[in-house]
């Protein structure tokens, strides 16, 4: 009887430990979801008026809305077959797409990627199998060393900080033009995003919007260009759509230094060091220490991406 008790009990202490971490984890995260958005949220978003995107009603509060999420997100058989019985499906079937993505260079493995809403990290696991070591995930609760936690509404990320970000789950902004304006903000002139979108069935219970087409996402990634649309099979998504941001134009203020390159930018001066300068009638070719390089094109300064990283002979190889 004794041994039945100390079994008990043992049992219980567990339960009880299991629950103050779940505990812990929300109040943690809340308080950082609280002190990250001082400026609070509108309560109403501009994406409502966009055709064939639903915002679903229900949230009286931004911190309601957090909380639902974190329903799904720290649910312990959720993160237990997600952290098991999934691990390796999720990543060998992302693996296929970041191959595929890969094949049609709109990914390599110089990329700095981020995958948005990561939760366990298996899309970053997948980047990292590929050849893209410089992988980090974001979702609101960590999952060290592969996630680290913020708010996909407003990334704790440096302007340009990416050159590739990839998200499953579009569905659960609550503000769509918000999600999609942080990667804008965060990716790189030429960067890529990729989205994996439900468009033939509804999402699950803990969406937050319903996408019945392509064009919302179009209207919405305002700095950039559609580069395709095909059909996949992403666990319960059945669209890719991709983008590519538009090469940044550098008009104004500009100085040609011996050593730097030195450019007014929407009113950000910045300098970027340069390693040669390249004459070519009217072109001029700018090889600089990133993966960018600069033409002068019709009075204009155009900054563009780099597929290797630098330039080849003096030749640009940016598309």
């Amino acid at each position: 009887m004794q041994q039945y008790i100390k079994i008990y009990d043992q049992t219980t202490i567990h339960m009880k430990a299991k629950s103050f971490i779940a505990f812990f984890i929300l109040s943690t995260t809340l308080l950082f979801l609280y002190i990250s958005h001082k400026t609070t949220l509108p309560t109403t978003t501009a994406a409502a008026s966009i055709p064939d995107l639903k915002i679903r009603p229900g949230y009286t509060t931004y911190e309601s809305y957090i909380h639902h999420q974190l329903n799904k997100t720290l649910n312990p058989k959720l993160r237990e077959i997600w952290k098991t019985r999934d691990w390796d499906r999720k990543i060998r079937v992302f693996a296929g797409f970041f191959g595929d993505l890969k094949k049609k260079n709109l990914l390599s493995n110089s990329s700095k990627a981020l995958s948005v809403g990561a939760r366990m990290g298996q899309e970053v696991e997948a980047l990292k199998r590929v050849g893209v070591s410089d992988s980090i995930g974001l979702d609101l609760v960590p999952s060290p060393p592969l996630v680290v936690r913020g708010d996909f509404h407003r990334q704790p990320f440096d302007d340009g900080s990416f050159d590739f970000e990839f998200s499953n789950v579009f569905d659960h902004a609550l503000y769509p033009e918000k999600f999609v304006g942080e990667i804008e903000r965060t990716l790189r002139p030429g960067g890529v995003c990729v989205l994996h979108v439900a468009l033939k069935r509804r999402s699950d219970k803990y969406s937050a919007n319903d996408l019945f087409s392509v064009e919302p996402l179009k209207k919405l990634f305002k700095r950039s260009e559609l580069v395709h649309v095909r059909a996949v099979d992403g666990f319960g998504l059945d669209t890719e759509v991709v983008f590519r941001k538009k090469p940044v134009k550098f008009v104004s203020n500009v100085a040609m230094g011996s050593d730097d390159l030195k450019l007014s930018v929407e009113g950000v001066v910045g300098s970027i060091p340069l390693e040669t300068r390249e004459f070519a009638g009217a072109q001029m070719i700018v090889k600089i220490q990133t993966r960018f390089c600069v033409k002068l094109i019709n009075q204009e300064l155009i900054f563009l991406p780099s597929v290797k990283g630098y330039l080849n002979d003096g030749v640009c190889d940016a598309k």
